[in-house]
């Protein structure tokens, strides 16, 4: 939450981690979220941010609305930041999902970003993935559940959430 500054227009994802970050940018009203996580808009009946739902059709395993009404949605959007989740994650392949209509959103998503905010817990490291959507020079932070090792040379700052 520390990461998103007053006035900023900020996505996020869907997933489980994405989730614990919403929860808290939720509760700030100073910030304008976008989403297509069905999760992220039940948890936004109780915040005071302003949400607006990306469109789409219903991927029920992970709760994310995808396919070409979310990126014709992304088209015309502008991001300050981005928070993404990563179903595996790979030094070489980088950032990685199940499924291609989640990864075309993500991808659009990070286009569309000023600045990206890997948000993944350290059980994904070295677990690639069926479809890569990123590589981690586009990723500016990783908010991550404990301290892991960085590969060498990168860039991304590693910030280790609070866990309360």
């Amino acid at each position: 939450s520390e990461l998103i500054k007053s006035n900023q227009t900020v996505f996020i994802d869907a997933g489980s981690t994405c989730l614990e970050v919403a929860r808290r940018l939720l509760l700030r009203e100073d910030i304008k979220l976008f989403t297509h996580s069905v999760r992220v808009l039940v948890e936004a009946q109780r915040g005071q941010a302003d949400v607006t739902c990306i469109g789409g059709t219903l991927r029920r395993v992970s709760e994310a609305l995808v396919d070409t009404f979310a990126l014709n949605w992304l088209e015309n959007l502008h991001f300050d930041v981005a928070i993404i989740g990563a179903s595996g994650l790979c030094l070489k392949q980088g950032l990685s999902t199940t499924e291609l209509s989640e990864a075309a959103v993500k991808q659009e998503v990070i286009t569309r970003s000023e600045q990206v905010i890997l948000a993944a817990d350290s059980s994904k490291a070295g677990h690639p993935t069926a479809v890569n959507f990123a590589k981690w020079d586009q990723v500016s932070d990783w908010v991550v559940d404990q301290k892991i090792d960085r590969p060498r040379g990168s860039r991304y700052r590693l910030i280790v959430a609070d866990q309360s």
